[in-house]
């Protein structure tokens, strides 16, 4: 985590994060002057972590289609008010079926969609923190 401060990062975003590695992650960057916002999903143990220089707020969940609800935080970085946007799409990779393949390539497009269709109503810029589980080529990340 020193490397947020010694890089000078103004904001990160940490997926897969255990609620006890968030307690000591907060400690940690709060002893820096940092602020966090932890999000987990329900029943289970693990979620994402916000970090920015600034304070942070988390401002709602964004409910996609089909799909868990994504965390809406704002902060600040570079002089302006900022929204981050946490995204984790499962992996296409689930099945080798190439029936259900193609099904979850149609659903994760439309997700992006969704997610872009909402953006445009943000009052800030908007930042879009994920694991896409794909890579840049792929057009569900161009769509942003």
């Amino acid at each position: 985590m020193n490397c947020l401060f010694e890089n000078d990062v103004d904001v990160a975003c940490i997926q897969e994060v255990s609620e006890v590695n968030a307690s000591e992650i907060k400690k940690f960057i709060n002893s820096k002057g940092g602020y966090i916002v932890f999000i987990s999903k329900p029943k289970r143990n693990r979620g994402i972590v916000f970090f920015s220089k600034n304070p942070i707020e988390l401002l709602n969940m964004l409910d996609v289609p089909d799909n868990k609800p994504y965390p809406v935080v704002r902060t600040s970085a570079f002089g302006t008010d900022i929204t981050l946007l946490g995204v984790h799409f499962s992996s296409l990779l689930r099945t080798w079926n190439i029936f259900e393949f193609a099904e979850n390539y149609k659903l994760r497009l439309g997700q992006s969609q969704s997610i872009v269709a909402e953006m445009k109503h943000f009052q800030t810029p908007a930042v879009v923190m994920s694991d896409f589980n794909t890579t840049p080529t792929e057009h569900i990340v161009r769509v942003f």
